[in-house]
């Protein structure tokens, strides 16, 4: 292949390389989770107010260009903490795609569960997962959203039946 010029939007194809060595998946998993959950504004994509993207118009912006709608739906089913969630609009029929937590932008009806105490159906235990150079604060000061809309929790540890690492 040396020698060969690859064009603008070449496809890499399923397990390239991107930028750095990195997996191409991964790639567009972190690129989604930035546009998703925090860019899509400032990248001049129009996102509802329930948090979802046209594919179309996500895949024809220059940043997600050289991926193609199999790559996005093999991305979010491959996910193992299910960050995305990709339907039809229901009054279009176009297939959308959203972040289901970690916003820092306000989206409205994001399928959440707010935990209350009092209630039959509140889990014995609620998890918040975060890196231990955090525990300090978190010990003194408390859980805060910082820049997110919401503090997001498991009903479990990692590993335990039905919780999703990172939900």
């Amino acid at each position: 292949m040396e020698g060969q010029k690859r064009g603008r939007g070449g496809r890499r194809g399923r397990g390239g390389r991107h930028r750095g060595g990195e997996d191409r998946d991964v790639h567009l998993s972190k690129s989604l989770s930035f546009v998703l959950r925090h860019g899509a504004a400032q990248m001049g994509l129009d996102m509802s107010s329930d948090g979802f993207l046209l594919v179309d118009d996500l895949l024809s912006h220059p940043q997600f260009r050289s991926f193609t709608l199999e790559d996005v739906e093999r991305v979010v089913a491959r996910n193992d903490k299910q960050r995305f969630k990709l339907c039809a609009n229901p009054e279009t029929g176009r297939l959308q795609i959203r972040a289901n937590q970690g916003h820092s932008v306000q989206v409205a009806d994001l399928e959440l569960k707010e935990v209350q105490l009092d209630t039959p159906d509140c889990p014995r235990e609620a998890v918040h997962g975060s890196y231990l150079q955090h525990w300090p604060f978190i010990r003194s000061q408390g859980l805060r959203r910082m820049k997110r809309t919401h503090i997001h929790l498991a009903a479990g540890l990692p590993g335990d039946e039905g919780v999703i690492s990172g939900q």
